[in-house]
């Protein structure tokens, strides 16, 4: 029974009792007051009955009693529908070695990616191609674009070439930043554009003034630094290293403040939230940990991939996490629930470099197979997801969690309207959401996977 059959019950059951209340006002005009307390007593019942009626139609739809508390207590968000409204878009294909590094402009309208083929290429996202090819003399392992879209830093890494590049995107030439010894591991730039920050396999961490491109300070650590982010507020430096620990550093004084341990492999890579309260770091260990950055312990850990975490990125409103593995997926982790809400088998290969945009409406993923995957939020779709009934939005929900393996066990007599209703759910999907989840559970039989996922018994 939908919504729109429900509303029209309501309305009849309305006006019943509307034309009810009508006739014994009508009936109490002709009468004495000596009738008026039953009249009441006749108006009370007549409402009570109509609330037995609505009560009856709403447990025609009401959810088994155990899954009550998650229907109240589940909030949804745009990213637990990742696989139903992010559309895939055609691969991107022109480099001639692996895809090392990308990273997306802050209006969204271009991505820039670092390969082994020594180029850098920006692409416009719209048209999926290439509008400028920028050659430099050896692998560009990392890349970043400025928050004013201005320049491009790069940093590569070969015997007499440890250097970091400041590319003009209008002019095409660039300025090198040299004093580093071995290959520039990561770059990270301050919301401002005015100060950059390098790391290297030298086991250093260089301060530069972006418009001066003077080198401010230089960190040294103890061992092979693979990641480096800066605070939104300039103010500290996060650091991880093949010492398997996280580095925090006070800009001002150039000294470490804090060091955290926990990951039992080296970390390859970190991020910082906007707030600056929460730290995020990902390790060959195959875990992704979270850290408050006032107490400096380790809030959660995120597991799932099956091999080294190579990258993350988080999103500027600090709810969307993505990360990329040597496991050869993507996976999108939502940061109020801590759980993985999507995993994108789309590369052949390892998955070195991954993007995300600054409103998280485009993903994006370099892989050793050389190819750039993109996908998109399609806001037609995710509109169509927002106004689906309530008990259908639960149910595509629990649909998503059957196809990512998730298991609930229910009562075996709830099978029979839990089948009903997802069959229900399926069938009224628009054809364009079906044809992405069949993208991306290209590999499964979508309603046999669901079934078995959600319907599993309980032994006991």
């Amino acid at each position: 029974m939908n919504t729109k059959i429900i509303t029209a019950l309501l309305a009849a059951l309305s006006i019943t009792s509307i034309n009810l209340y009508s006739s014994a006002v009508i009936k109490l005009d002709a009468e004495s007051e000596k009738k008026s307390a039953h009249t009441n007593a006749l108006q009370a019942k007549n409402k009570n009955n109509a609330r037995r009626q609505q009560d009856m139609i709403s447990n025609i739809l009401s959810f088994p009693p155990e899954l009550n508390h998650i229907i109240q207590e589940y909030h949804f968000s745009p990213m637990d529908f990742f696989t139903c409204i992010y559309q895939p878009l055609p691969s991107i294909q022109g480099h001639a070695n692996w895809i090392l590094s990308l990273a997306i402009s802050a209006d969204g309208q271009t991505i820039v990616s670092g390969s082994a083929d020594h180029t850098i290429k920006i692409w416009d996202i719209a048209t999926r191609q290439d509008i400028k090819t920028l050659r430099d003399t050896d692998a560009i392992p990392t890349v970043a674009i400025s928050p004013d879209n201005k320049f491009i830093v790069a940093g590569s890494g070969a015997p007499g070439n440890n250097s970091v590049k400041i590319w003009d995107i209008g002019t095409q030439q660039y300025a090198t930043l040299s004093g580093h010894t071995a290959l520039i591991s990561s770059i990270a730039l301050s919301t401002d554009s005015k100060i950059i920050v390098s790391s290297s396999y030298d086991k250093t961490i260089k301060i530069w003034d972006a418009p001066t491109q003077q080198c401010l300070g230089t960190l040294c650590e103890a061992d092979l630094i693979f990641a480096i982010a800066i605070s939104s507020d300039n103010k500290f430096i996060a650091s991880a290293s093949k010492d398997m620990t996280i580095k925090i550093w006070d800009i001002a004084s150039q000294q470490c403040v804090a060091i955290l341990r926990g990951h039992t492999n080296i970390i390859y890579a970190i991020a910082l939230s906007r707030d600056n309260t929460t730290i995020i770091s990902a390790s060959a260990d195959k875990t992704i940990k979270i850290w408050g950055m006032l107490s400096k312990e380790c809030k959660a850990t995120l597991s799932g991939h099956t091999d080294a975490v190579r990258t993350i990125k988080l999103s500027n409103d600090n709810k969307t996490l993505i990360s990329s593995s040597w496991d050869q997926t993507v996976k999108i982790w939502d940061m109020n629930t801590k759980t993985c809400v999507a995993t994108v088998r789309d590369h052949s290969d390892t998955i070195p470099a991954i993007a995300i945009s600054s409103d998280a409406r485009t993903i994006a993923s370099g892989s050793s197979d050389k190819t750039i995957k993109m996908y998109q939020q399609n806001q037609k779709l995710l509109s169509t997801i927002t106004q689906l009934p309530y008990e259908q939005l639960h149910c595509l929900k629990l649909i998503l969690n059957g196809l990512n393996g998730q298991e609930i066990t229910l009562n075996p007599e709830h099978a029979a309207y839990y089948t009903r209703l997802i069959q229900k759910t399926w069938d009224d999907l628009p054809r364009e959401i079906k044809v992405n989840l069949q993208h991306y559970f290209k590999e499964l039989n979508i309603k046999q996977s669901i079934i078995k996922a959600l319907f599993k018994r309980d032994k006991k």
